[in-house]
């Protein structure tokens, strides 16, 4: 079931990436013209809808656990990595307009995606060389 709605997610999400440049093309206007802050603010929030979409095509290929705590922290890290593309497209819109350079909403789901990979890292089965 996970594999699917990551195969779903990982691909709407880059769709949804595309169309977010069109948005910075066409809507927002060449980013040259924008001040420094908020055309860094559009570009990041632009590349991290991007990294939420191939990190959900990327969970596809992940061996899920056997079972046990591993099993669930698979599944929880899995729910966390379906929900970062919606939460970074939010991000997207809401806070290069709020006149501030603070990231409350794309930061927390991406501490979340740094945990995610850590943690991963640790459990990774090791191989032989």
């Amino acid at each position: 079931m996970f594999v699917r709605l990551h195969w779903i997610v990982g691909g709407l999400g880059l769709i949804a990436f595309v169309l977010q440049g069109q948005y910075l093309a066409h809507v927002v206007g060449p980013l040259e013209e924008l001040a420094d802050g908020q055309r860094m603010l559009y570009r990041s929030g632009h590349i991290y809808l991007m990294l939420a979409s191939v990190l959900n095509l990327a969970m596809v290929r992940m061996a899920i656990p056997a079972g046990g705590w591993p099993r669930r922290l698979f599944q929880i890290s899995s729910v966390i990595v379906l929900v970062a593309p919606i939460v970074l497209i939010a991000g997207f819109f809401i806070e290069p307009v709020s006149g501030s350079f603070d990231r409350p909403i794309s930061r927390a789901i991406l501490y979340l995606i740094f945990g995610i990979g850590v943690v991963w890292a640790v459990m990774a089965p090791r191989q032989r060389d």
